[in-house]
């Protein structure tokens, strides 16, 4: 009886989300020379399967690994959260300045939903971040939420699940907004293709929560599984006529003397930053995630979690398929489970090799490596290594950050264990604090709530040297910021790449520490100008991976009222609490960006009749669900 009410739900629910897209990359991808349009997307929330029942055969029959509704995901079988039934979910590719109406239905019986819009400054419309219990109730089980917002700034971005590790279970996707670029961008690549986007994902054959949870509480290592470029990778083995073949991988076509621009989104439960290359071809970046830099060719390059980089290959080599080559360190490099992963880079469409050598060790490409991760520590041998601070902007912006900061905010950076904490860790932190989200009177009592703790009063949410509450820092509107992020851990080789909501920043100085020092003396060079800094061309992010034993400090102008998050962007380190929400603005500005029952007040309150019907139907097919567990 439970199953068939659980189908029927499944039923209705794939009725009521008939899509509004006219083509797989949503209703207004197009040449971005138009006015703006209204894009409407439908995102459907359900628990699925991978290896499910509709892949029949798969990978035995080939075929049947492309059925609709099929998930392989490696091979693995194994219980996710997705949005439309695939992983990843629905791309959204708009141009900048659309509107994008994204109607999220919740169809998940016991957990809730938020989705984040990661890279978008939701620019007046703070209560769209999808940030649960800050700028959203999270969305009920059975229940639904309308985000609508526009689509700025242009760039590489992503959307994902807010909520504990939906992410990294399936619940995530590319998020585009392009524009009429200018010559001097347009004139560097011949196609931008929304085929030719790259999602990489840390993926474990168990759900991440149980993996996760169970390692902390018993104090265990943490370890990589696999890989997913685009959902797809070759985690499980299976034989056929005395032949190993594995679920299909990932292929991306070209024609031979074109340019093509590729844009590459990255994202890990645990630190495990990523190497890519591709055989016989190197990489011109142009792009990291909203901010053009002078092009620079590269034979390698590396991502952390959040990280976008975009950059341009040339098609210039002989026909065939090529292996474009991924490989993790930390949680997943050498010293552990050696994670890699290869897609096909395959011209004129030719078909992807049946069986292609590849390893962790083949991955390591010498040469040019842009973005190197754990520098402090890791063996990097061989290569000619470019940091992010190395790279010129082409942005003329040098008037908005050269001059003195307003405010000047120092964070220590620290992963440690706590004998009286419930579990011993570690616990990334930042100033020693443990975020945690506030409770549902944050955004009843108008952003107060007595979960708030600030540097000078976080002492009585302490347990002994334990401390844990909702870390808000709240800065002046219109100033110019300084953030100088000091990671002091000794007993940990992993940079934490740390994201802010709301904004980019720009990032004019990175180094590692010298022995034995400390932020107090980090905090006098840069007090006394004994920093190198760059203010005259710095790259722009809005995520910066903070080197373990070293420094970041950035800059941005805080002219986005609200309640932004700060965080890094490691899903589990996030989980464990290293995070704060930077406060711009009064509550009364912020809470003058509520312009509909939709944002806030009566949240899930529908304004269309059609939402409303839905609702009429979900809490029908709820009240058969209960009709059937009673009787």
């Amino acid at each position: 009886m439970l199953w068939n009410a659980i189908f029927l739900m499944e039923f209705l629910a794939s009725t009521i989300s008939a899509s509004n897209e006219t083509s797989s990359y949503g209703p207004c991808y197009r040449e971005c020379d138009t006015v703006p349009m209204t894009c409407e997307y439908e995102f459907n929330i359900t628990l699925e399967t991978t290896m499910n029942i509709k892949c029949l055969n798969c990978p035995i029959v080939a075929e049947d690994c492309l059925n609709e509704g099929c998930i392989t995901a490696g091979g693995n079988i194994k219980t996710v959260t997705v949005a439309n039934y695939m992983i990843p979910g629905p791309p959204i590719v708009v141009c900048e300045n659309d509107t994008v109406i994204v109607k999220v239905q919740n169809m998940l019986l016991t957990d809730t939903v938020s989705i984040h819009w990661h890279g978008i400054h939701q620019v007046g419309s703070f209560f769209m971040d999808g940030l649960p219990q800050i700028s959203q109730y999270p969305i009920f089980p059975l229940d639904r939420f309308v985000y609508n917002f526009t689509a700025s700034p242009a760039g590489t971005h992503m959307w994902h699940s807010h909520s504990s590790f939906q992410e990294s279970d399936g619940l995530y996707g590319a998020f585009i907004v392009r524009r009429k670029e200018p010559e001097s961008v347009n004139s560097l690549y011949d196609f931008d293709l929304p085929e030719h986007i790259i999602t990489v994902w840390h993926w474990y054959d168990r759900p991440t929560n149980d993996v996760l949870t169970s390692i902390l509480h018993r104090n265990g290592s943490v370890n990589g599984y696999g890989l997913l470029i685009n959902g797809k990778g070759g985690h499980v083995k299976f034989h056929t006529n005395n032949t190993i073949i594995t679920t299909p991988r990932e292929q991306f076509n070209v024609k031979k003397g074109y340019r093509y621009r590729f844009r590459l989104i990255h994202n890990s439960a645990i630190y495990c930053p990523i190497q890519m290359s591709i055989d016989e071809h190197k990489m011109n970046v142009i792009a990291s995630e909203t901010s053009f830099v002078e092009p620079l060719e590269v034979d390698t390059l590396m991502v952390g979690a959040g990280d976008r980089f975009d950059f341009v290959l040339k098609a210039s080599e002989k026909e065939g398929c090529y292996a474009m080559r991924f490989r993790a360190i930390g949680d997943c490099g050498k010293d552990k489970t050696k994670v890699n992963e290869i897609a096909f880079l395959c011209y004129d469409n030719s078909p992807s090799p049946f069986l292609y050598s590849h390893s962790f060790e083949e991955a390591d490409r010498n040469g040019i490596l842009l973005n190197p991760n754990e520098v402090a520590t890791y063996d990097y041998s061989n290569k000619s290594l470019v940091f992010l601070t190395d790279l010129n902007s082409t942005e003329d912006v040098q008037k908005i950050f050269s001059g003195e900061p307003n405010v000047t905010l120092y964070v220590q950076i620290h992963s440690r264990n706590y004998d009286h904490a419930r579990f011993p860790g570690a616990w990334h932190q930042f100033d020693n604090i443990s975020f945690m989200y506030p409770g549902i009177s944050f955004l009843k009592n108008k952003f107060n709530s007595p979960e708030v703790c600030t540097r000078e009063n976080k002492d009585q949410f302490c347990k002994d040297d334990f401390c844990k509450c909702t870390y808000l820092q709240e800065l002046p509107k219109d100033s110019l910021v300084e953030i100088v992020f000091v990671d002091i851990t000794l007993d940990r080789n992993q940079d934490h790449p740390v994201h802010l909501h709301g904004y980019k920043f720009y990032i004019v100085s990175m180094d590692t520490l010298d022995a034995d020092e400390t932020l107090d003396d980090i905090k006098y060079k840069n007090e006394n100008d004994l920093i190198n800094k760059n203010l005259k061309n710095p790259v722009s992010k809005d995520t910066v991976s903070v080197p373990n034993k070293g420094y970041a400090i950035v800059r941005f102008f805080t002219d986005n009222p609200g309640f932004w998050l700060l965080h890094c962007h490691i899903t589990n380190h996030m989980e464990l609490g290293m995070a704060m929400i930077l406060q711009i603005g009064s509550p009364e500005e912020i809470l003058t960006m509520c312009h509909t029952g939709q944002q806030c007040g009566p949240w899930y309150k529908g304004s269309s009749t059609e939402l409303r019907s839905q609702s009429f139907i979900l809490t029908l097919v709820f009240s058969i669900l209960v009709f059937y567990l009673c009787s």
